[in-house]
């Protein structure tokens, strides 16, 4: 079977075209990836929002749990990893901000419990 020059070209491209459609999210994840800082900001702004200042509904409660608990993560990585070298005040305030998460985390599931507790007894 014989192929002409325009045939073997169009295959080329369009496995080019598979590949770099294939990585696409991969490249995009790439650039786009932010610092550590970023995202305590992206986080803490989202938890300075009016329906997280005193929620009632448990979904919003189960929200506000999971960026807590997504900022506890997240600044617990940044402890644990040993290529970030911290300077001694940052990993104060980072050791701050984890204490203070995980406090927050028991008080959130705790007025979560109660939230859910409230709503299944106004169900019956």
């Amino acid at each position: 079977m014989k192929f002409e020059k325009k045939g073997i070209a169009i295959i080329i491209v369009a496995v080019l075209l598979l590949i770099g459609y294939l990585i696409h999210p991969y490249v995009i994840e790439g650039i786009r990836s932010a610092s550590p800082e970023t995202k305590i900001t992206t986080i803490n702004n989202q938890l300075n929002l009016d329906k997280y200042k005193n929620p009632t509904n448990p979904v919003v409660i189960g929200q506000k749990l999971n960026l807590k608990q997504q900022l506890r993560d997240l600044v617990a990585a940044i402890l644990a990893d040993t290529n970030i070298k911290l300077k001694p005040e940052a990993k104060a305030r980072y050791e701050k901000m984890l204490t203070d998460t995980d406090a927050e985390i028991v008080v959130i599931r705790q007025q979560l419990a109660a939230a859910q507790a409230a709503k299944k007894a106004s169900r019956q």
